[in-house]
This record gives structure tokens, sequence and C-alpha cells, in this order.
């Protein structure tokens, strides 16, 4: 899959939803649903596509290219482009599976 795209994609998330005056706007909406594991680790094509992108876009994915050096996940990633970069979310739900709670 090509991480560019999927982070390009968190862009659409949006709620129709109105503001405090009752205008229309739209809302960043995003639902995570996270298990035990890690999610998949970004490889040298996928840091390379995020360079490129980079390099295209003038500042639109250094944190990703940044990030992907450190070693985070495809996961991670999205977490961090849909959830917490994002001043206008409105509504993000996170939920992290933990094994106590089934054992």
């Amino acid at each position: 899959e090509d991480m560019v795209k999927r982070l390009e994609a968190l862009r659409g998330c949006k709620l129709r939803t109105y503001d405090q005056q009752g205008a229309n706007c739209d809302a960043i909406f995003m639902l995570a649903l996270l298990g035990e594991k890690r999610g998949r680790m970004l490889d040298a094509r996928d840091i390379r596509r995020l360079e490129v992108a980079e390099q295209m876009r003038k500042g639109a994915f250094q944190w990703a290219v940044d990030a992907a050096n450190k070693g985070v996940s495809a996961t991670e990633l999205e977490v961090r482009f849909g959830l917490l970069s994002r001043k206008d979310a409105a509504v993000s739900v996170l939920c992290i599976r933990n094994s106590a709670f089934t054992d």
C-alpha cells in the first residue's frame, strides 16, 4: 500500500456539521481501532515515497519522513496525522485492545 495515499485519504475524513452560530462546517472525524500489535512497519520503499512526496509538496510530509526514519509504524503515522496533528479534529475515538480484559 502507498503510505502517501493512505495519509492523503485521511484528509477526507470529515463530517458535515454545524458551528455554534448554526452555519455549515466540516468537522474532522477519526475512529482508530488498535490491537496489541504495533502495525506494519514502514520499509525503505515507503520511506522513499514519503521523501518524494515531501520534495514535491515542500513541507507537507517532512514530519512523516522524520517519524518514518525513527521507526514508527504505518498505524502510528496515520494516528499522528489523523488524530494528533489536526487542530480542526472535532471528534476522535481511539480504542486500544487490552488482552487482560478477555483473559
